[in-house]
């Protein structure tokens, strides 16, 4: 094997590998896509506040950005109501699925914003 048939096969390699990164990254961003999962870098420069919410024995609690904590309740609708009321006008952003709570909670969860803020206008 001489030097330009190494050359050839080795550029070739790099280029298979790249091409095989490439369709595996457009593969995740088309899943995470139709998961829901919103690639624009836009959407991130919005000024909501993530949500986190934890439930410790029978309550719930509400965590903003760096661990700021928002607001207490036994219910979703006690601690959607704090939140409201201590940090009116401030857009927040709640996952749909937060850990640790079960399913018939995240439905709780969805339900409660909704009752609490109402419906959001989409844009």
């Amino acid at each position: 094997m001489d030097i330009t048939s190494l050359v050839i096969f080795t550029v070739s390699l790099y280029v298979a590998y790249k091409v095989g990164q490439w369709s595996i990254l457009g593969e995740l961003a088309s899943k995470l896509k139709e998961a829901g999962v919103d690639l624009d870098p836009a959407v991130e420069a919005t000024d909501e506040q993530k949500i986190k919410i934890e439930k410790h024995h029978e309550t719930y609690y509400a965590f903003g950005s760096n661990d700021q904590f928002l607001a207490q309740g036994s219910t979703f609708n006690d601690l959607f109501t704090s939140i409201k009321t201590r940090f009116p006008g401030e857009d927040f952003r709640v996952d749909k699925h937060p850990e640790g709570l079960s399913h018939e909670e995240a439905g709780k969860l969805v339900e409660s914003i909704f009752e609490v803020f109402g419906k959001r206008e989409t844009k």
